[in-house]
């Protein structure tokens, strides 16, 4: 959960956005500053795993004065919605713009470690563009799940956009999957979003 989950995928050379867990405003606007705008400002709760569905995620913030109010906003609709929940705090991100994409593992009681990629964000559940395979896969096999998504043509680029990084995308997904092999009593995990860029 928050910076913890961050660190332990960087652990698996997954790439992870510098962050911050914040506590006050001050430290949020701090952190902002750190990163450069925009930024995007996160609730960190046991309460709150589904963010977007409750408004725990603030995207687009461009100065001090935004990020003090995304931070107190967040602060209340905790207190609010979930009353009595553990608010760990506040992280801050600096903000990506690219295409989101889902990447998750996940044990199955017969065939073991399984590594998903698909398209991500708020649409995952909606559109359900998956692909699966047995873990470890290797970049090759993460290349094939990648091309055999509907939404492959997007990761190419559409109307002048540049095309994301396949091959440290799928060097990303070959890496979670290493994970998925060697934490075994890791039931479930979900990248969502993780934004493909062309860097």
């Amino acid at each position: 959960l928050g910076q913890a989950a961050l660190e332990f995928l960087a652990a698996y050379d997954i790439p992870v956005l510098p962050s911050r867990l914040t506590q006050t405003d001050q430290e949020a606007v701090a952190a902002a500053e750190t990163y450069g705008y925009p930024v995007v400002l996160k609730v960190v709760s046991p309460q709150w795993l589904h963010k977007s569905d409750l408004g725990g995620v603030v995207l687009h913030l461009f100065d001090p004065d935004q990020v003090r109010q995304a931070f107190l906003r967040l602060q209340a609709a905790v207190e609010c919605h979930t009353p009595g929940a553990i608010l760990e705090g506040i992280l801050v991100q600096k903000q990506l713009s690219g295409k989101e994409l889902l990447l998750g593992i996940k044990q199955d009681a017969t065939f073991g470690p399984v590594v998903v990629c698909g398209l991500g964000g708020i649409y995952t559940e909606i559109l359900q563009d998956v692909a699966q395979n047995l873990a470890p896969v290797t970049v090759p096999q993460a290349q094939a799940m990648l091309l055999s998504l509907k939404a492959y043509p997007l990761l190419l680029g559409v109307r002048g956009e540049p095309p994301v990084a396949l091959e440290d995308l799928a060097q990303t997904l070959a890496n979670l999957s290493q994970l998925a092999v060697s934490e075994t009593d890791l039931q479930e995990l979900d990248i969502n979003p993780l934004i493909a860029t062309p860097e």
